[in-house]
């Protein structure tokens, strides 16, 4: 081998190499950029009170509670109107009036929706909030509605 082909092998395994180390670099700066989002968008769930997004709530028949979702992750407030939906036998939920006006229910944080909704029947119910925003979840809660 001439010291030219050398030379060239040299530069092109540099090049393969920082090239590795580039994406790795990426890939971790991705993973943490993912993490840190995500805590973010915990953190102001939990400052409005909210339910965890995706999770799977435990009722009996009438129960009432206040759904609270952060205005600037839901700006467009889909709480105002929730979107229920039965998933198995006669489980239903919607918005109940004497709570206050929807997505302006009375002691709702300051910066937050806040909406009071009735679960009623036997079965379960999930609620639906559409996100508008890019990289935003949805936020979706089942309620497992048992019989009193």
């Amino acid at each position: 081998m001439n010291k030219k082909n050398v030379v060239l092998i040299v530069i092109f395994l540099l090049i393969i190499i920082s090239s590795c180390a580039y994406l790795f670099y990426k890939s971790r700066q991705q993973s943490t950029l993912t993490t840190s989002s995500n805590n973010s968008y915990q953190n102001e769930l939990s400052a409005c009170n909210a339910l965890p997004n995706n999770s799977t709530q435990q009722v009996v028949g009438t129960t009432r509670l206040f759904i609270n979702l952060p205005k600037d992750i839901y700006p467009h407030a889909e709480i105002i109107n929730p979107d229920f939906s039965t998933v198995s036998g006669n489980a239903t939920g919607g918005y109940v009036s004497n709570g206050g006006l929807p997505g302006y229910a009375e002691g709702a944080i300051s910066g937050c929706w806040s909406t009071y909704i009735d679960i009623e029947g036997s079965g379960e119910v999930d609620l639906k909030v559409k996100s508008e925003i890019k990289d935003t979840p949805d936020y979706f809660v089942r309620f497992i509605v048992s019989s009193i």
